[in-house]
């Protein structure tokens, strides 16, 4: 999902995702969104345009006037900055069009037709991102796979004695499969770096791999909730 999210300062982040530890699940909340907003509208055109052709007017207003709460809700969203700015951009473009066509039209039949041909090309627009989106299944499944391996391996670690060969293997396992991780879930990196410092120095060990471990089945859980 690293693509669909903007660069955003810790502190930024924190105002508008306070419950959120990674921008992987801002990425997610915004897939989330924006699929919500595509169930409403695909449907909803398919009723807009069948008021459109029987020119029941009132209909076709109403329709149009809740599709238009639908959009405006997505764009006042704190998921919406996470869309990348040429994207942004377009979306602002089509919700300031649509906006301008319901509540300032110069005649009110071909305002209608307008809106419905508007209505059209913002489902077009959600069709094109959703694809864009879900054309990244497969990095989600191989991140969950490796997170599912990482926590596979990182519990077998928390079960094992002492300085054993067995030990040393399998911390150097977790190590290299974690790693990657971090690409698109920098709190995983983190989580890692905090538990091999306490590797070396002996202390909060467990309390550290706990942390990574607890992460690590969220993000899991996570993943393949977007998967599905």
């Amino acid at each position: 999902m690293g693509d669909l999210v903007g660069l955003f300062s810790p502190e930024l982040r924190q105002k508008l995702f306070p419950d959120s530890p990674s921008l992987t699940e801002e990425g997610d909340r915004l897939r989330q969104r924006l699929h919500r907003l595509w169930q409403y509208m695909d449907p909803a055109l398919g009723q807009i345009r069948l008021h459109l052709e029987l020119r029941n007017w009132p209909r076709l207003a109403l329709a149009l006037s809740q599709a238009q709460g639908q959009v405006v809700n997505f764009r006042r969203s704190p998921e919406f900055l996470l869309i990348r700015s040429a994207d942004r951009q377009e979306f602002e473009r089509l919700t300031q069009q649509f906006t301008r066509i319901l509540e300032d039209p110069a005649e009110i039949e071909s305002s209608l037709e307008e809106g419905s041909e508007t209505v059209g090309e913002i489902l077009r627009f959600l069709d094109q991102f959703l694809l864009r989106i879900n054309a990244r299944v497969p990095l989600i499944r191989l991140d969950l796979n490796t997170a599912r391996e990482a926590l596979r391996m990182g519990q077998a670690l928390r079960d094992s004695r002492g300085d054993s060969p067995d030990r040393t293997r399998l911390t150097h396992k977790l190590i290299q499969t974690t790693k990657p991780l971090g690409v698109r879930d920098p709190q995983a990196l983190n989580l890692l770096k905090r538990w091999v410092r306490a590797e070396r120095s002996g202390r909060d060990v467990k309390t550290q791999l706990d942390s990574l471990l607890s992460h690590l089945e969220h993000l899991s859980s996570r993943l393949d909730a977007a998967l599905s």
